[in-house]
């Protein structure tokens, strides 16, 4: 148990980390829409091919398109830091923005992504092998910019990367920041000993202890705080 609290704990500050881009003063900009977007299209399996300014490895996304929202599963392997094969899954939820279904409201599912305002706009797809999304995330008069580049498969024919590369620094981004996402010796979910998910019931590890418990319930910044705690003793002693 104080193994498996230890590898949370170090999970959960390497996941703070993986993600660099940095919030700068002004309101969000409107990206460009993909024409005539159909969000039942987009379901199934994404892999990231490239992804402004993070750290990650063997990253990728599952739409899930329900009667009220779409389900954004983020996939990502944080840095290594353990021997142990984890991954982190963020769970957030798009929905209706207004009358451009291609431009949307996304609400990540934790504690500190709740006071956060996030648009999330599909620039380009052709759903069987590529899309291009935009997000921006607004905080009073500060935002932070992000986009991202996916393929059905692990990777993508160079000349189709660098037309979609163009396309997001048509819309503002900068090409340098588009970090390549390595999906070489990725392991099979079945190999996993550690998935920390992130959704509505806050930061819980998908693993139980002896007497099937749950390793990791936290609903809170209070309770965050208290676990981070704890972990921080456990991982001393």
């Amino acid at each position: 148990m104080k193994m498996q609290s230890s590898v949370v704990f170090l999970v959960l500050v390497a996941a703070a980390s993986v993600e660099c881009h940095k919030f700068r003063f002004g309101n969000c900009k409107n990206y460009s829409p993909v024409a005539n977007f159909q969000s039942g299209r987009m379901n199934g399996t994404w892999y990231v091919i490239k992804k402004v300014a993070t750290t990650s490895t063997c990253m990728s996304v599952i739409f899930n398109n329900t009667n009220s929202f779409l389900e954004m599963r983020e996939i990502r392997t944080p840095t290594s830091i353990t021997p142990f094969n984890i991954i982190l899954t963020n769970i957030g939820k798009l929905t209706p923005k207004g009358s451009n279904p291609a431009v949307m409201n996304l609400k990540w599912e934790n504690v500190i992504s709740n006071v956060l305002k996030t648009t999330y706009t599909v620039v380009d797809t052709d759903y069987n092998r590529y899309a291009i999304d935009a997000e921006c995330q607004s905080l009073f008069f500060a935002r932070r910019e992000s986009a991202t580049i996916l393929s059905r498969t692990p990777t993508m024919d160079a000349d189709l990367l660098e037309e979609l590369e163009q396309k997001l620094v048509n819309e503002g981004f900068v090409k340098s920041s588009l970090n390549t996402i390595d999906q070489t010796n990725c392991f099979d979910p079945q190999q996993v000993d550690y998935n920390i998910v992130v959704d509505e019931d806050g930061v819980r590890a998908g693993l139980h202890d002896a007497d099937d418990v749950s390793i990791v319930d936290i609903r809170d910044e209070q309770q965050l705080s208290e676990y981070i705690n704890k972990s921080k003793n456990k991982a001393n002693n």
